[in-house]
């Protein structure tokens, strides 16, 4: 939920935006996920959403038409490390996270990847858990310089915590 909207998932790969006061849908997205979508994010602005699917794909939407038209898929987050099942923008919006698990027997690995929001570019990898990634939250600092810390959970019984301050990678 962000401001007066809200976002829904479903297991036909589909995602829609809703007005939380009138109850009217306000974006049906493109149905280019092709299993489950698990769930997906506002970033901090509410100007685009990010779809997590068992598709191995995350999915970043452009609902204002600041870049597409309103509704279009702006970038498609995927690197061959399995299901997303979730997402999470850093507090400055600048960066997106990915949980992701590759559930085969001879290759398990439950993997967090850190994208860039604008140009929709890997930045780095981090791997530490041993079982999947159920939530990701954001440990709050009285002062923005001390970067951005992620807390994660998993179905390994462990919490985790991750600096995912510092700038992207490569050309944005």
């Amino acid at each position: 939920r962000c401001g007066g909207v809200l976002a829904t998932t479903s297991e036909d790969g589909t995602a829609r935006v809703w007005d939380t006061e009138t109850g009217l849908l306000v974006h049906a997205l493109p149905p280019l996920h092709k299993r489950r979508v698990n769930t997906a994010a506002f970033s901090p602005n509410g100007r685009t959403l990010t779809t997590a699917s068992d598709d191995t794909t995350a999915r970043v939407w452009d609902l204002m038409g600041d870049v597409e038209e309103p509704g279009d898929c702006l970038h498609t987050l995927g690197w061959d490390s399995g299901c997303v099942n979730q997402v999470s923008y850093t507090p400055c919006g600048r960066l997106i996270v990915i949980a992701t698990h590759l559930p085969e027997v001879s290759k398990q690995f439950y993997r967090l990847l850190v994208w860039s929001a604008v140009s929709g570019r890997i930045c780095r990898w981090l791997d530490g858990h041993t079982g999947i990634i159920h939530s990701l939250t954001w440990k709050p600092f009285p002062d923005d310089d001390e970067g951005d810390i992620l807390v994660t959970g998993s179905q390994d019984g462990t919490l985790k915590l991750w600096d995912i301050s510092g700038e992207p990678t490569g050309p944005g």
